[in-house]
């Protein structure tokens, strides 16, 4: 029997080579093996065995071929319609090219992962949720992970791609992109225990480190200076671990104009993030 590492390498083997010759669709669309490396990957989105951006030595790392393995499943397959009364869940009609990721979810499903799910929720298969979710009324693209314990507030949009980690809160209203056509950016990543208020967006290749808490109204791009005032450092593209964050503006260089910008207002300790309330961190010191 293959082990997992080669069953893998020969699957990223078959998806870029899929890729490369991805203007000849119709004929990569009758081939068995590349259909079934396709879905293989779509399931093992599905079941969190793979992702889009992987954690290794400590560092956030695009995974391209599982992208591109996205981006061909959307290509391959006819939009088609699906009643509202076939997910349970959902309480509009779907045309789309992807399954609704419940569609084939049981009562035991449901309750064997804990999930608590307010309709209407869009989550497209390849989309993993684990176990004991919480899903108001929102949207998870294909190839996004979100995991366990997390809770997702109403009009949440969690873009492809992007990852977030256990325990995080996700306000109503926020915004968290992915990323699957620029195969070297990364998509956004909110790692453990973070807390993203209302109306927040994270753009991609963003990354906001565990124990974080962002105030309502919080949107980071590349291009959005992070001033952390502990330490008297501009940071762009990171909010780092345990970081207390508020929107602000800061003067330009000929001090014409006000720019927006992300103010880390504090430093907290894993302790600190779980034993003192949101509100009571984010008042400015």
């Amino acid at each position: 029997m293959e082990s997992q590492p080669q069953m893998t390498a020969e699957l990223r083997k078959t998806i870029e080579y899929a890729w490369k010759n991805r203007i000849n669709l119709p004929a990569l669309s009758s081939s068995a093996e590349i259909r079934e490396a396709i879905f293989d990957v779509i399931d093992r989105l599905n079941t969190g065995t793979l992702r889009a951006a992987d954690k290794t030595d400590g560092q956030w790392l695009s995974v391209p071929w599982v992208r591109q393995a996205a981006l061909l499943f959307m290509k391959m397959r006819d939009s088609a319609f699906t009643p509202a009364t076939v997910t349970g869940i959902s309480a509009i009609d779907f045309w789309d090219r992807e399954l609704d990721r419940f569609s084939s979810f049981s009562h035991y499903d449901f309750v064997r992962h804990d999930l608590s799910i307010t309709p209407p929720v869009i989550a497209r298969r390849g989309s993993f949720i684990g176990k004991g979710v919480q899903l108001e009324p929102s949207f998870i693209d294909i190839a996004a992970y979100v995991d366990d314990d997390t809770a997702i507030g109403a009009w949440v949009s969690v873009g492809a791609g992007a990852q977030i980690g256990k325990g995080v809160h996700l306000s109503s209203g926020v915004t968290i992109e992915g990323s699957l056509h620029s195969f070297h950016a990364r998509p956004a990543i909110i790692e453990d225990n973070c807390h993203i208020g209302a109306n927040s967006s994270i753009s991609e290749s963003v990354i906001v480190e565990q124990n974080s808490i962002l105030a309502a109204g919080v949107h980071i791009d590349l291009s959005t200076p992070v001033f952390d005032q502990e330490n008297s450092l501009v940071l762009h593209g990171l909010v780092p671990a345990g970081s207390v964050v508020t929107m602000g503006t800061v003067l330009s260089e000929n001090r014409k104009f006000s720019i927006m910008c992300a103010i880390i207002i504090r430093r907290i300790d894993a302790r600190t993030r779980a034993n003192t309330p949101v509100h009571e961190l984010l008042r400015h010191p």
